[in-house]
This record gives C-alpha cells, structure tokens and sequence, in this order.
C-alpha cells in the first residue's frame, strides 16, 4: 500500500505478493504449524545429537536382540498385504521427495544425483527383505530364504535387521535438515522422516521411550557442559519421549505429512517455473498451470474412496474399527478440503483476474480470436471488479 500511495498515477503497478509464501500460509493455516513445529524440532533434535544418538542406537539393538521373530519363508511365506503395505510408507515418507513431492529445476543428467539414488535404492531394498512382517505390529519380523535355500546364522539375520533398520534412517532420518517455521516444507519433510520410524513396527518411538524412562535420563554425558545447557537438552528429551507415547500424535504427523504433499510438490514446480522465466505464461493454460494442477490433485484425492487412494496407507495401518475408519476419513477429508480452498481461493481465482490475463495477448498458445475477446471482456468490465493499480488505470 506504500509503495502504490507513493508511485505516480500513470504509472501501472500491481503487487501481488509471494506465490511462495501463499501456499505456505495455506500449510500454516490448515495445520496450525505453530502448534506442531515445537515437537517436531524437539524429535529432530534428541535423534540427532551425538550422546543420544548411541543411546537410541544401543536400544534399538537390544530391540532387534530381544525380539526379533525369524520364520522359515519357505514354510511360512511373506503375507503380500504386509510387503504391499511396507512399499506405500516407504513411498509417502523416505521416499516421499522423490515419489510425490520432487519437481526438476534443472535440466541435465546429473552423476551425483544418480550415485545417491542408486544408494538409496539398495538401502530400501535391503529394509524391504530384513522387515517382513506387519508394519503396524509392534514387532519386528523376518522370513528367512537364505542361499540355496538354506537359513543363515540368528546373529547374521539380527545383525542385517539392525543395519537395514539404521541405514533407512528410521532412527535418524536421511536428512539432517532442521525442521523451522521460518523455512518453508522443512515441517513436513521432517514429519514425513519421522513417521517413517514412528509407522514401521513402530521403531522410534519405542526405542526413544525405552531408553529414557526418567527426566534425568536425557542427561548428557559430557562433564564439561554447563547446567542451562544440560536442563536444556534434558527438556528437549522429556518433551520427545511424553510426545512420542501418544498415539494420536503420531497418527495426526503422518495424515498431515501425507496430505501436504500437493502442496510442497506445488512450491518445487514454482522454483521451476522461476527457474525457466515462464511463469506467468504458463498460468494462462490449465494444461500448464501448477495451481489448476494442485487443485485437481486434492480432488482426486477427495472424490476416490481413501481406503483404494494415495492415502490408504493411513487407513489400513491406523483406522482397524468402524469408529476409527470415520474418525480417520473425517480428519484426512478435513485437512484436504481446508489445503484444497485455499489454493483456490488465495492462488488459482487471484491470477485468473485482470491484470495477470494480460499474459494472453502475448502467449504464443492463444490465438488472435481469442485475443480479441479477452479485450472485448476487460472492457466490459466494471471497474469495481478490477485491481485499481494496473488494471482499473488501463481501463480508464
């Protein structure tokens, strides 16, 4: 509103603001970031710092010890629902930048891309073949078919457990990346590397509240830190563990997670779409435009029956009862509809209006009919429905 009072009335302004920011007022807003940010960087950071890290790593071993189960595969054979239902949480949270989320913004092969990739891809071949039994128990289960047939050592089998376990970053996450309200999709990709944890047998949450019981057991083992640092991480700690327990708190992580992913794949589409100097040409054609395309994908995903859809992972693990199932089908619907609105309503109505239209006269894909009659509209317009720094003094 400043610069528009201090501009000249000849001069054509308009000020719309960030798409960027836009669409993470939607996230904000949907799920009340404020609320969660404080409990996801508290998990981010008890998992990531050194001390606790051997302490979680050191439990998760004893877990593997304690109670891995080991079948014969060939006499009892890997349930095809559970190895199914592995594949869709890994796909929706370790893999959910590559599988749902990620959008090019550079052309090219590129050598370090495809090494990661490539080590990726082994790690969750390898979780796929240690872990085969149901995620959703509290349990950790191998089918063993070993060389030849044969079945290989107990201790070699809970020694490829724990490593597969460890390398997919269940413990720690693949990305050290702190999660903060002032970056935009670190919540989520933080929430989307927990909920890995927290839905395959349930691995973080059990290994965090196992290895500490007591407030005091967060302590560090450094002698030399000081006592504010020392209450600090120690609070950090009490707020993880009492954070984990529940339940609820991780269901509610992992629909949110699942359901923004529309809405960070839109922000990485809008890099590339800056990237390539396009973007307001391409939001002249539905066919190109990223929020027409977000819009759909909520849509989709409202219409299709959730129990068949992209997040049928989050019903089959989590909604076993009648009571359940709706309560789950409420909450995801509810999240969607809220993200889906204002995408509509901030993003896709605001650039279809005068003056953003304007990008019709000059786009190659519309023809000089089509042309005119977006003149003859504009100037049919009232001027009470047009922006009054560029559109309205074009009108006048």
């Amino acid at each position: 509103m400043e610069t528009t009072d201090r501009i000249a009335k000849n001069i054509l302004y308009t000020a719309p603001g960030c798409a960027g920011h836009k669409i993470h007022r939607v996230f904000v807003s949907s799920v009340k970031e404020d609320e969660k940010v404080g409990n996801i960087y508290a998990v981010h950071y008890v998992t990531h710092l050194h001390s606790h890290q051997v302490t979680l790593l050191r439990t998760l071993w004893h877990m593997v010890d304690d109670e891995l189960e080991i079948f014969d595969g060939r006499i009892h054979p890997v349930d095809p629902r559970h190895a199914q239902h592995l594949s869709e949480i890994i796909s929706h949270t370790i893999l959910r930048e590559r599988d749902h989320v990620r959008a090019r913004v550079e052309d090219g092969f590129s050598l370090v891309a495809a090494r990661d990739e490539g080590v990726l891809n082994a790690r969750i071949e390898k979780l796929q073949a240690m872990i085969t039994g149901d995620p959703r128990a509290n349990r950790l289960v191998h089918h063993e078919i070993g060389c030849c047939g044969g079945m290989r050592k107990t201790e070699d089998i809970k020694r490829n457990v724990y490593s597969a376990l460890v390398e997919s970053g269940l413990m720690q996450g693949l990305d050290a990346g702190n999660p903060s309200a002032a970056r935009w999709g670190t919540t989520t990709k933080s929430m989307a590397s927990q909920a890995a944890g927290n839905m395959i047998c349930s691995v973080l949450p059990r290994a965090v509240t196992r290895s500490f019981v007591h407030f005091e057991d967060g302590d560090l083992d450094d002698a030399e830190a000081n006592d504010d640092f020392r209450r600090y991480v120690k609070g950090k700690v009490w707020r993880t563990t009492r954070y984990l327990a529940e339940v609820e708190n991780i269901k509610e992580d992992a629909c949110i997670s699942f359901c923004s992913e529309p809405l960070d794949h839109l922000l990485r589409r809008l890099e590339y779409m800056d990237e390539h100097k396009n973007a307001a040409l391409d939001l002249m054609k539905s066919s190109t435009n990223p929020f027409h395309a977000t819009c759909l994908k909520f849509a989709a995903r409202l219409t299709e029956p959730l129990e068949d859809g992209d997040l049928s992972a989050l019903i089959y693990h989590w909604a076993r009862l009648p009571e359940d199932l709706n309560q789950m089908k409420s909450y995801l619907r509810k999240l969607m509809v809220s993200m889906d609105a204002q995408v509509w309503s901030r993003l896709l109505v605001f650039y279809d209006e005068f003056p953003w239209r304007f990008a019709i006269l000059v786009h190659g894909g519309f023809s000089n009919v089509q042309r005119e009659a977006l003149v003859r509209e504009f100037y049919e317009k009232f001027l009470c429905c047009l922006e009054p720094d560029f559109a309205t003094k074009v009108h006048l």
